[in-house]
């Protein structure tokens, strides 16, 4: 939505309606910085003029306000680390082992993977950071079946941010300087999101990455 401060809305919607040009003289800095021409506020104008109506008299004016997302979010962000996931090994029996004198331990990092509770009503999109020395990269919602792959590598140093928020989707490679590359190109699948409730995440690599998970909750 749109505040609009004139001493006068009903004269103000009139001249909207017959003198643009005036109308767009008397926005404040902010609007007249948002919208850089009198052609992009009458762009603006064109979609939303019929969410604005008066009385004849200019007695009454309506005004519709129309939000991106009608959801309350939480302020503070939540943020969760998955844990490493290890295929291989040995768990130890509580009466004791005795090791042979020449014993391989095959061990191996494959991924992690970590359970995220949304408290809030609705589902919610989060963000993916890894950081790690990686390849074959695949990011899973094992209770919804969302599943996200990027095919490429992530080096020593650089991170991966894997947005899935519906107003910012994006896929960025951060290197240690600071540096962005975009990554979308190498994104098959779908963005993951986060409904009410349990989420169990995994994310599978060749390689050994940490990452974490970070999400708003919305009611």
């Amino acid at each position: 939505s749109e505040t609009i401060c004139v001493l006068y809305l009903s004269d103000y919607v009139d001249k909207l309606n017959n003198d643009i040009e005036e109308s767009y003289k008397l926005l404040n800095d902010n609007m007249k910085e948002k919208y850089a021409t009198i052609d992009m506020f009458k762009a603006y104008l064109e979609v939303n003029k019929e969410s604005i109506s008066f009385s004849e008299d200019y007695s009454l004016i309506d005004i519709v306000l129309k939000a991106f997302a009608p959801f309350i979010y939480k302020r503070d962000e939540k943020n969760l680390e998955l844990e490493l996931e290890i295929e291989g090994g040995y768990s130890f029996p509580v009466n004791g082992y005795s090791f042979p004198n020449e014993h391989i331990f095959n061990e191996t990092i494959i991924g992690n993977t970590g359970i995220i509770y949304n408290d809030g009503f609705n589902t919610v999109y989060p963000v993916i950071e890894i950081v790690g020395e990686i390849s074959n990269i695949s990011i899973k919602n094992n209770t919804t079946g969302e599943e996200l792959k990027i095919n490429s590598n992530l080096n020593t140093g650089e991170m991966l941010i894997v947005d899935c928020r519906k107003e910012t989707r994006s896929i960025i490679k951060k290197d240690a300087t600071g540096e962005e590359v975009n990554y979308l190109k190498h994104k098959s699948g779908v963005w993951l999101s986060l409904k009410n409730a349990e989420n169990e995440i995994s994310i599978k690599y060749d390689g050994t990455a940490q990452a974490n998970i970070k999400w708003k909750e919305c009611y």
